[in-house]
């Protein structure tokens, strides 16, 4: 069992979570074509370590951390579907922006991920693709190890396919 996180580290988790939030979405619509609804409409104030600091105090760390984990999910059922060209484009945008990629999110949080590892082998196309995607992010902070066995359940998926 791992050690309970402090203060800080709860802190620096959810700053990563809310910048990546904030990028992905950015870099989702730009790859689409599309315009973000509240790009360029981002009120400063908001921004600032003054309303974080209050925003933390007023709802709680654990509150707003919990609630971050659970809109990671959330992105990561967004971009299931993506091809491993569109997460590899996301991840490049998102590594120049200086926050978590995509494929980093789904290595922490994706529940789906861990089960894929403890099971041993890929069950559907929607699995395939989520290895996919994080296996084409060649510069994935993932141990080798387990980066040798995503390729090897990826392959085995491939050759009953």
């Amino acid at each position: 069992m791992s050690p309970l996180k402090t203060q800080d580290e709860k802190r620096r988790e959810y700053e990563e979570l809310t910048a990546f939030f904030d990028r992905f979405l950015f870099h989702c619509y730009s790859i689409h074509g599309m315009k973000s609804s509240a790009e360029g409409s981002r009120d400063p104030r908001f921004e600032s370590d003054e309303w974080k600091k209050a925003e933390i105090e007023y709802y709680g760390l654990p509150s707003l951390l919990s609630g971050a984990k659970e809109a990671a999910n959330d992105m990561i059922q967004m971009s299931v579907d993506m091809t491993a060209d569109q997460v590899r484009r996301i991840d490049a945008a998102l590594r120049v922006d200086g926050v978590l990629t995509l494929s980093e999110v789904r290595v922490r949080y994706s529940g789906r991920y861990k089960s894929i590892l403890k099971r041993g082998r890929i069950r559907s196309d929607m699995e395939f693709r989520m290895v996919a995607g994080i296996l084409a992010d060649v510069e994935s902070t993932i141990p080798t190890e387990e980066r040798a066995r995503l390729e090897r359940l990826s392959f085995e998926y491939e050759q009953k396919a």
